[in-house]
């Protein structure tokens, strides 16, 4: 398992390509700019699979329905994140009001303890409601990927919708 990181977007969120033996290629929260993240696959001559969502806001999906259309990737989200797909006000895209966002459809709906697999890889799907209803991390060989889940320190924001601090 190879792991590339971007810092991506507005409010730089961190970007994951998680590339297999095969060259097969997961991208972990695609923030924005989807050329970017096309152009890292292309330089690790990796080709997108999948899309894997830590939750549903728009800093971590900005660049989902782009990928999705260009390469044919599956998008996987948690269930309670769904309606965050198309809807700007539950994803919090209406705070950046120069930000674009484009709604996208999920393939995957995951819950508690699934497993996704790409070749080798097996990440697991650990719930984490808190920051979103659908908050996940990602855990895989000996790396978890936690979206907003946590922050050095600190816990992701809880006062946007579905958010809950307890």
């Amino acid at each position: 398992m190879e792991i590339r990181t971007l810092t991506l977007g507005q409010l730089d969120t961190n970007c994951y390509i998680v590339i297999s033996a095969a060259g097969n290629a997961a991208v972990i929260d695609p923030a924005d700019d989807a050329q970017k993240i096309l152009d890292a696959l292309k330089t690790e001559n990796a080709e997108l699979k999948m899309i894997l969502l830590t939750h549903g806001h728009f800093d971590h999906t900005g660049a989902v329905a782009q990928l999705k259309e260009e390469t044919g990737a599956k998008v996987y989200l948690h269930e309670k994140d769904e309606c965050m797909t198309d809807d700007t006000i539950k994803n919090v895209a209406y705070l950046c009001p120069g930000f674009e966002y484009k709604p996208y459809t999920a393939d995957k709906l995951l819950s508690e303890g699934d497993i996704i697999r790409l070749d080798e890889i097996e990440f697991s799907v650990i719930n984490t409601p808190g920051h979103t209803a659908g908050s996940v991390m990602f855990f895989a060989e000996n790396c978890i990927f936690a979206g907003d889940t946590i922050f050095e320190g600190s816990v992701g924001r809880t006062d946007f919708y579905s958010g809950d601090y307890t």
